[in-house]
């Protein structure tokens, strides 16, 4: 699942959760459409930039963690030049 489908999906859920609370609460519907709208907004937001951070550190644990390239001589086993 690609990181802006799965924002759009927890979205759309927070959007519904709140709309729910707002309905329960006993608020006006202008304020739970606007408090929805922009708790969907705000949750698309916080997925993406959190998805974009987790790739950044995976990525560059998996670069940090790649052996440097090695000579045959640093090799075992390996001959050096005589």
């Amino acid at each position: 699942m690609s990181a802006r489908r799965l924002a759009i999906t927890i979205a759309i859920l927070g959007f519904f959760a709140f709309a729910a609370l707002g309905w329960f609460r006993g608020h006006s519907l202008e304020v739970i459409a606007t408090r929805a709208g922009l708790g969907m907004l705000v949750l698309y937001v916080i997925v993406l930039t959190a998805n974009r951070i987790v790739i950044r550190v995976v990525t560059d644990t998996i670069v940090k963690n790649v052996p440097e390239h090695r000579t045959i001589q640093d090799r075992p086993g390996g001959r050096a030049a005589e």
